[in-house]
């Protein structure tokens, strides 16, 4: 009979989770075609449901890893991080612990502590332990999002 791998089941609760951190009158558009380091996009709402024309990227990681420091960090290609500074719009990197049951999260244009060296093909992103993504998180940081 055929089994649903974990790694499946991962990916559905992570969207989950992430579903539920999104202020309720935003879209969440998921790409459903292979993608390319972008896993959707949030189209941004005034509270009287009128469109504002902005939009944030979203690549959505998780982990099953029990260890707080497995789950803030994750690798990236650095031509990935190269090509997210490239976008029109910001974007969110989140990940989801099911361990802990938070979704942790960082701007891609986020300062690095280590800069990334031009022969490097891939690096590790950090995520801080208090960068935790809920409604409250998009609601603080709507007016620097319509700016960019």
């Amino acid at each position: 009979m055929p089994k649903r791998i974990r790694a499946h089941a991962l990916e559905t609760e992570s969207f989950n989770k992430f579903g539920s951190c999104i202020p309720s009158k935003w879209v969440f558009r998921r790409k459903d075609n292979p993608d390319y380091g972008i896993d959707g996009d949030i189209e941004i709402f005034e509270d009287n449901g009128q469109t504002t024309g902005h939009f944030i990227n979203v690549q959505l990681k998780s982990t099953d890893a029990t260890e707080i420091k497995q789950c803030l960090k994750e690798k990236f290609k650095v031509d990935t991080l190269h090509y997210y500074s490239k976008l029109q719009y910001p974007v969110l990197i989140a990940k989801y612990s099911s361990h802990f049951n938070k979704m942790f999260y960082r701007w891609s244009h986020s300062k690095r502590k280590n800069p990334i060296k031009k022969e490097q093909k891939e690096t590790t992103i950090h995520f801080a332990k208090d960068n935790i993504l809920d409604v409250n998180t998009f609601q603080r940081n709507v007016t620097w999002l319509k700016s960019f």
